[in-house]
């Protein structure tokens, strides 16, 4: 038969007498049922089976009965309601007979489950229609809430209670109820007194009684009866009309007035509306709170914490912040201002604190290099693009040694050390601890057109840093992505080198190549999820010691005008770098580049480990997908562990890996493609394949 109903549940009202029950819906065995009694307090019991319920009727199609052992009380109610386990139990067999009851026993419990489904459904808080703004309790109670923490949080009576008595507990009450107040114009300067019955009337106050005195001081021209000084409150209150009194009461709209206010007394705390503004209509940034203390410590004007008038001995100082936002000093995100001056205000005051600055959300324009120096960073606003510096000009920063030019610099930003020698292994030469975060940098007016025309040597000059952090930042249209003669201890992270494709050198280079050699440099460096695009050389890398690559990628690399060699990543004189993970994609050349040159000072050693080359492009000249060459007079080894080094097909110019030099070592440990029967191997090579 069918499931004609879609009744899977019955409720009764017991009156005292009554103990059998109907159900009338067809279920399968006796324990398909559940059946709850409900008493008067609304506490809900489930019936045990046999024990306090017996029940007829199981397998029929109509249903049957429920015999309770003993009467439903009076005003009790029960509930009868089918509930199913969600289990398959028919096995139909292949080529086996066709029982039609079987079938539709099968049919019937999946549409029995399916009412099951709906029946629970019913039960939960709803809306009443999806063009609804609201849930129907449908007049039931909601129990067992929480009592509220926000402002839209349901409230539970005990809740409302206990506000209600709360406040209740904090007025004036009366054991009865009285009559209200009378209107406006009855109340006006009077006050309430109660007649003979209890009920309030309003009253003249006595004449030069305290209620009258209160009662003409809270008119409109109460202010003239106070004095105030040689005058009235009246008087003062006027005088803030003017700039004077502005002043007067401590509030400056920026800090070049500030400064132009000498503090009477120390221990004066006033407001300034803004670091640089100019008139009182614009954004205000950059204020704050300044108190005036005695400047026992000789604090210098630093231009936005410690505010000096051009006499006395007191100074202004900002009070009530956390936080060192480079809008202190006046700079502006606003895409117009040359923040060039804020901006090195700041990080001076920041080198001499070793702090960390705060720089705002929004375009921030600057003629000058951003300079990172020892113990201090800058830290930008948050993701993408919120905080971008515009360097507008091609200008130089100086690196100095004894205050003469040694070198000069034209960089995005740039960490600089206290000395500048490139041959000098004290610290006074390495920038120490310098951190850049969260921040984008680009060429004012770049565009594909005029790259090559006033792209910046460099986006991010380390030049010589120890222990570095560089973190979700990027610094576009470089011809030299990141360079560092040597840069050790350090983190670079989740960083971008955009380029348009062939017109930059190369993403990241580290190298110091002088008198000929190349020099063993940093160590230690780790570098994660870093991504070169559009450079001739992604990772260009010489001399580095122990240093590990991590989910770093270079992109759309491609040579530069008149040049036909381009390679992903570069290395020379390799000392134990290990590549994890890395990736290249869309690359006009080869992928992996190892030369081994003079005679290096320890045994150059690459690991790489899960290489992943994906859209290769066919190179401009014959360039080898892997190019490992030993000219040097000392041993070297590379691993190549897991991987894809499968050469494209279709690509003429991407010729097969090459292997070459006496000592040279080459083993490759399950790599897909390139297999050791297609290198081009010479010159003493061993390349062997596990």
């Amino acid at each position: 038969m069918t499931v004609s109903t879609e009744v899977d549940h019955n409720e009764y009202t017991g009156n005292g007498v009554t103990t059998s029950f109907p159900y009338t819906f067809r279920i399968f065995k006796k324990g398909d049922l559940v059946v709850q009694t409900v008493d008067l307090s609304e506490n809900i019991r489930v019936l045990t089976l046999d024990t306090d319920y017996t029940i007829t009727g199981a397998g029929k199609y109509n249903g049957g009965n429920v015999v309770l052992t003993a009467p439903l009380a009076n005003g009790w109610r029960i509930s009868v309601l089918r509930e199913l386990p969600v289990t398959q139990e028919t096995d139909l067999r292949n080529q086996g007979k066709f029982f039609a009851e079987v079938h539709e026993d099968a049919f019937d419990k999946l549409t029995m489950l399916i009412q099951q489904c709906f029946g629970g459904l019913r039960l939960v808080l709803r809306r009443p229609s999806f063009v609804a703004n609201f849930y129907d309790a449908m007049g039931y109670y909601i129990r067992n809430l929480r009592d509220p923490s926000r402002p839209q949080d349901a409230a539970t009576k005990s809740y409302v209670d206990s506000v209600a008595n709360t406040n209740l507990n904090h007025i004036l009450r009366t054991p009865e109820a009285i009559s209200p107040l009378p209107a406006i114009e009855q109340r006006k300067n009077k006050i309430v007194a109660m007649d003979d019955n209890g009920n309030p009337i309003m009253v003249l106050p006595e004449s030069g009684s305290a209620a009258d005195v209160l009662i003409e001081l809270a008119k409109p021209p109460g202010a003239g009866l106070i004095g105030h000084g040689a005058g009235t409150v009246e008087d003062s209150l006027v005088s803030l009309e003017d700039k004077t009194g502005f002043n007067a009461v401590g509030r400056f709209l920026n800090l070049a007035e500030l400064r132009a206010t000498v503090p009477t007394s120390a221990g004066m705390i006033v407001y300034v509306a803004s670091s640089a503004s100019t008139t009182h209509a614009e954004s205000h940034v950059g204020g704050g709170y300044f108190e005036s203390v005695d400047n026992t410590q000789a604090w210098p004007d630093d231009g936005g914490i410690v505010i000096k008038p051009a006499t006395g001995t007191i100074v202004w100082k900002r009070i009530n912040f956390t936080l060192y936002d480079m809008q202190f000093w006046g700079v502006k995100a606003d895409g117009v201002t040359d923040n060039a001056a804020a901006i090195t205000k700041a990080t001076d005051y920041a080198r001499a604190n070793r702090i960390i600055l705060e720089a705002p959300a929004g375009s921030i324009n600057t003629s000058k290099t951003v300079p990172i120096y020892d113990n201090m960073g800058i830290r930008g606003f948050g993701k993408a693009e919120a905080t971008v510096f515009y360097k507008t000009t091609n200008d130089k920063i100086d690196l100095t040694k004894n205050g003469a030019v040694v070198l000069q610099v034209d960089a995005l930003c740039a960490f600089v050390p206290k000395q500048w020698d490139i041959s000098d292994f004290s610290m006074q030469s390495f920038c120490a601890n310098g951190r850049i975060e969260n921040c984008m940098f680009r060429r004012h007016g770049l565009t594909e057109s005029n790259v090559l025309a006033i792209k910046p040597q460099y986006g991010l000059f380390l030049g010589k840093a120890a222990a570095p952090v560089a973190r979700q930042s990027v610094f576009e249209c470089a011809d030299i992505g990141c360079f560092s003669y040597c840069p050790f201890s350090g983190v670079m992270e989740m960083l971008g080198f955009p380029q348009y494709a062939g017109k930059g050198f190369a993403g990241v280079f580290f190298e110091d190549f002088r008198g000929g050699q190349i020099r063993v440099i940093g160590t230690s460096m780790d570098m994660r999820l870093v991504q070169i695009n559009g450079y001739q050389f992604g990772f260009r890398m010489s001399g580095m010691q122990y240093t590990t690559m991590t989910n770093c990628t270079a992109e759309n690399c491609t040579p530069m005008a008149g040049e036909t060699v381009s390679y992903a990543f570069d290395f020379v004189n390799p000392y134990c770098i290990i590549m994890n993970t890395c990736a290249t994609e869309e690359c006009v050349g080869g992928q992996i580049r190892v030369s081994v040159q003079g005679n290096p000072s320890f045994r150059p050693s690459l690991i790489v480990n899960g290489f992943l080359p994906i859209g290769q492009h066919n190179p401009r000249a014959p360039t080898p997908i892997i190019n490992i060459d030993n000219i040097g007079i000392v041993e070297s080894s590379v691993i190549i562990n897991g991987g894809d080094l499968a050469i494209a097909p279709g690509l003429p110019n991407l010729t097969v890996p090459v292997a070459s030099g006496s000592g040279q070592k080459v083993r490759m440990i399950g790599v897909n493609g390139s297999p050791k029967s297609i290198w081009n191997i010479s010159a003493g090579a061993d390349v062997q394949e596990f």
